[in-house]
């Protein structure tokens, strides 16, 4: 099996599965040339970048644009780095909520990159 033959046959079977927002996405990453030093990057570089670029990100995004099985290991690793860093950036959760395929209420995490506010009291 080659490997544009596999590309399509996963296009098409995530194509009824995932939310056409997702997908597209999904797809644009999927039939895209690498980018230069992806393959070089960890896991927590990907994902920090996604951050960066994209604002958030959710545990089917992690699994399904990047293969990471399980993105909060990979999340706390960044917020380590964050903090040990002192980045005026950190990562927030925002509980979500929805139903699977089968109808059945499901709950799940959006992760967000956001800028610490600099409070400064002047008193």
């Amino acid at each position: 099996m080659n490997s544009e033959y596999f590309i399509n046959s996963l296009l098409n079977y995530l194509e009824d599965k995932l939310p056409a927002e997702l997908f597209l996405e999904v797809q644009n990453y999927i039939t895209n040339d690498t980018i230069d030093g992806a393959e070089k990057m960890t896991q927590a570089e990907r994902v920090y970048n996604h951050l960066k670029e994209h604002g958030f990100i959710t545990n089917m995004q992690c699994h399904l644009l990047y293969g990471i099985r399980h993105c909060p290991s990979v999340i706390r690793d960044i917020k380590k780095k964050l903090l040990y860093e002192g980045s005026l950036f950190y990562i927030d959760t925002e509980p979500q909520k929805g139903c699977d395929r089968y109808g059945n209420k499901v709950n799940w995490v959006k992760y967000l990159l956001k800028e610490k506010s600099l409070c400064v009291n002047l008193q």
